[in-house]
């Protein structure tokens, strides 16, 4: 939806306008991740080195989110990841989305394709996204 202000019309100048405020702002927010990022990465590969040096008894061995848990105020940054990536997820729609986009790849005129470049393909079009934006 264009949303017109007054003075402008809805050729090409608003347009121009408008990505090269959405361009400023990206480039923006960018430089301010970029101050936070160097002080983050500090604190991150402290955090890093700390469990790195961390003895880690054997009752965590079949349970890494307890570990993460137990450690969630010494290693903050690294407990957060972990429970993100070792959490569970409450739904079943990113597999079948993952099912759903192999059975469009390995279609009839696909039938002989290997299962590695099956993976490698449905792994690109799954982050295609986020090589795109990296790109612009």
């Amino acid at each position: 939806m264009l949303i017109l202000r007054s003075g402008t019309s809805a050729t090409g100048a608003s347009e121009d306008n408008a990505a090269e405020l959405a361009s400023t702002r990206k480039k923006l927010r960018m430089e301010l991740l970029g101050e936070m990022h160097s002080t983050e990465t500090d604190a991150t590969q402290s955090e890093i080195e700390l469990y790195i040096h961390m003895r880690v008894p054997s009752e965590f061995d079949d349970k890494p989110l307890a570990f993460w848990q137990r450690h969630e105020e010494s290693l903050p940054i690294l407990s957060k990841v972990a429970q993100v990536y070792l959490g569970m997820s409450s739904s079943s729609v990113p597999v079948e989305c993952m099912f759903s986009t192999t059975g469009i790849i390995s279609n009839g005129r696909r039938s002989s394709i290997g299962p590695e470049k099956l993976n490698r393909v449905v792994f690109i079009h799954d982050n295609f996204s986020l090589a795109a934006d990296e790109c612009k």
